[in-house]
């Protein structure tokens, strides 16, 4: 029987080779447009290390398939990082500190129109809601110069849309476990990855992909969507059960296949948790998917011109494989 794509994966992860990814990881220099960002983040309470943003790096760099042009780059770069950021700020809001009304007030600054203030926000709060409305002042500053900004920006607004309904959704399971269920994590958790919205601000700086291109690019950035769901939910998974949250779709799979009972799983001692999703093979079943969806990718670019297969296909297993690495790092 021959071995899977993430088996392959897998099978070339060694405790040498993991050091070295790590290593390369840790020593990568953020670019200077991201650092008073970082700082700011970290006034207003963010609670992500440098190592989130240096992997975040290395994967969009790994993944860069949409062809910008050459002018965008630099600040195209910088938009896609300030999203990242404003998604992991909103979302730890959320997972770290259950405040459903700030969420909801933070949710509403991408765009002006949108924005409103409740008199009873406390100081903090207020800091918070001041750092998003200054990112994203400042991202709508630079996408509004890209060639096909008005083109793509309804498209980008709906995806926007998508990974704040699906940070939505991770607050309505943690509130009541009973609905947790794989359809819907992969129906609805899929768009906190971010990478369909930020392949929209990529088409806003590449005008020369047509509408068949456009196409293509949307299909492809759904699928490999879903396996950075999948690469996210494996890495992070155990870290998450001490910190009591079960919005996992490794959790919602062992909910589908009997493995656990949703409503018991806050009392569960964490080790036997840990070792019953262990030995049902849950994170083997999810990688069962996500070779599908390479296996799709692979199809969807035979004879394409537009994109460079390669760089779809090296890419995606190049990211499994960092997920794989960072397990229990981010």
């Amino acid at each position: 029987m021959a071995v899977s794509e993430s088996g392959n994966i897998q099978a070339g992860i060694t405790e040498e080779f993991a050091g070295k990814v790590n290593a390369e990881i840790m020593g990568m220099k953020l670019p200077p447009s991201f650092k008073p960002w970082i700082e700011e983040y970290n006034e207003v309470g963010g609670h992500r290390d440098a190592y989130l943003w240096q992997i975040y790096l290395m994967a969009k760099k790994a993944i860069d398939f949409v062809p910008a042009q050459d002018e965008c780059r630099e600040s195209l770069r910088e938009a896609n990082f300030l999203v990242t950021m404003y998604i992991v700020f909103i979302d730890d809001v959320v997972d770290r500190e259950q405040n459903q009304e700030l969420f909801s007030v933070l949710a509403r600054t991408p765009f002006a129109e949108n924005r409103s203030r409740p008199e009873d926000l406390k100081g903090k709060e207020k800091d918070c809601v001041a750092f998003c409305e200054k990112l994203w002042d400042h991202v709508i500053s630079i996408i509004e110069e890209y060639p096909a900004y008005k083109e793509f920006l309804p498209i980008f607004k709906f995806d926007l849309e998508g990974m704040v309904q699906s940070i939505n959704y991770d607050l309505a399971i943690s509130n009541n476990m009973q609905l947790i269920n794989i359809e819907e994590a992969f129906l609805n958790q899929v768009h906190s990855m971010k990478f369909m919205t930020l392949t929209s601000l990529d088409l806003m700086c590449a005008p020369s992909i047509d509408g068949n291109g456009v196409n293509l690019v949307r299909e492809l950035s759904t699928c490999m969507q879903e396996m950075l769901r999948i690469g996210n939910w494996i890495s992070t998974w155990e870290r998450e059960i001490g910190e009591e949250d079960f919005t996992s779709g490794v959790f919602a799979f062992a909910i589908s296949e009997g493995i656990v009972i949703a409503g018991e799983l806050a009392d569960m001692d964490a080790a036997r948790l840990t070792a019953m999703i262990k030995e049902a093979g849950i994170e083997g079943k999810l990688l069962g998917r996500w070779d599908e969806n390479y296996e799709k990718l692979s199809r969807l670019l035979e004879g394409t011109e537009v994109i460079q297969r390669e760089i779809v296909l090296d890419g995606m297993k190049k990211l499994l494989g960092l997920e794989l690495i960072s397990k229990g790092r981010k």
